[in-house]
């Protein structure tokens, strides 16, 4: 309960500074991967304590393909824009908006980032969904839920 209530605080900060990370990597430390691991780290740590059932059902997790995709996607748009513009390939300069490498390599961040924190949470997922799809396997055949060891109720029959 006290860990439960204690990430449901932290949480929100911890995923704010995951952004921060993201966005504040073209002016100091930090950057795409940086932040998208601290915001995958949040949701992993939000699985942990309120249970990875909870947490799947709260956010979007059939959709983590398409966001890591999408920052695949994103990070190749930018790369090929220039192009659109009389620029070379990763030419961020060339786009005609004021400081275009600055804004450019922020996009390429966040599309770093979301690609980062998809595929991570996507394996925690994974691997959850493994661990949980045996335990009930397991419990509906009638075996224990901790691979054949007699739990407490069972008594020292066995």
């Amino acid at each position: 309960m006290v860990a439960a209530t204690t990430v449901r605080l932290v949480a929100p900060l911890a995923a704010t500074f995951g952004v921060f990370t993201t966005l504040h990597g073209t002016s100091s430390v930090g950057g795409g991967f940086q932040g998208g691991v601290v915001v995958a780290a949040t949701v992993v740590l939000l699985g942990f304590a309120l249970g990875p059932r909870a947490v799947r059902e709260e956010f979007a997790v059939a959709r983590l393909p398409a966001l890591a995709v999408s920052g695949v996607v994103g990070f190749a748009a930018v790369g090929v824009g220039p192009l659109a513009f009389g620029g070379r390939l990763l030419e961020l300069g060339a786009y005609p908006i004021p400081k275009p490498a600055v804004y450019a390599t922020e996009l390429i961040e966040v599309a770093i980032a979301a690609t980062v924190a998809a595929a991570l949470v996507g394996l925690f997922f994974a691997l959850v969904g493994d661990s949980e799809a045996q335990r009930a396997s397991k419990t509906a055949s009638g075996e224990t839920p901790r691979d054949g060891v007699p739990t407490a109720e069972e008594g020292d029959d066995a």
